[in-house]
């Protein structure tokens, strides 16, 4: 139907607009005001409910003002109901010579029926290999699940996914498993395909990427200055360090030459 309320068709007495809904994927309006409309704006709003995902144009058969006059120019315009989004990540980060995960993300696909899916995407092989994926903890998880893949493209992974039952929810749809290559870098994380079920719902891709960073050696932060003891004495010295990649770091201690006799707690 349609709604006049806030517009410029919102006028004192002016009767309801009269709606013919008879055809399907068309709607004609008739519209009268006792008095002329002023201003500018919105002139009337369309009321629609929608059944699917996707984008439908609105198209002008016919538009009249009056008897004919004054004359007008019609622009169509379109509905859309956004399709789903999966999205690999643009701020993935790793390590050189630490294997770690990308996520690839999804829309809520509760009540959508999904019960499979199949994608592909290249990335740089000179910077990763992706070398499988998981679906551990991912609303892919669940009984009876099953996933094939094809690596057999340098810089190319194809993934195929079925369930018994429908997928529910939104966030992480599956995990690829990444393990940095080369000297790293930035790699771009393309789709080269993705398909739900047997094409429906439709889907929209949207690309990440990953910087593989050096590993680098941990820094000290505190160390204990040289220090002369006397035999049986007990000597306390602190030392910390930090990981340029925010990893944990352990430290060990070995006795050097003369201190054979020496324990280290």
């Amino acid at each position: 139907g349609v709604d006049v309320s806030g517009t410029l068709s919102d006028v004192a007495g002016a009767k309801p607009p009269q709606v013919n809904l008879t055809t399907p994927g068309q709607i004609r309006v008739s519209y009268a005001s006792p008095t002329a409309l002023t201003g500018a704006g919105t002139l009337l709003k369309l009321k629609a409910s929608f059944d699917s995902r996707g984008t439908s144009p609105l198209t002008f058969n016919s538009f009249m003002f009056n008897e004919g006059t004054p004359a007008v120019v019609t622009t169509n315009g379109s509905a859309v109901v956004p399709t789903l989004a999966i999205v690999i990540p643009t701020n993935n980060v790793g390590i050189m010579g630490v294997d770690t995960v990308v996520p690839i993300l999804a829309d809520d696909l509760t009540a959508l029926d999904v019960v499979s899916y199949q994608f592909a995407v290249t990335y740089d092989p000179a910077v990763i290999n992706i070398t499988g994926v998981s679906v551990d903890g991912t609303i892919s998880a669940g009984a009876g699940v099953k996933t094939q893949i094809n690596t057999t493209t340098a810089g190319r992974i194809e993934v195929r996914v079925a369930r018994n039952a429908a997928i529910t929810g939104s966030g992480t749809l599956i995990n690829l498993l990444v393990t940095p290559t080369g000297a790293g870098g930035p790699s771009a994380m393309t789709f080269a395909n993705f398909m739900f079920n047997e094409g429906t719902p439709t889907a929209q891709t949207i690309n990440g990427a990953i910087t593989i960073s050096a590993n680098g050696a941990p820094v000290f932060t505190s160390m204990a200055s040289n220090a002369t003891i006397w035999e049986l004495d007990t000597f306390t010295a602190t030392f910390a360090a930090t990981d340029p990649e925010g990893g944990a770091v352990t430290l060990s201690l070995t006795a050097g030459t003369g201190v054979a006799n020496s324990s280290f707690d």
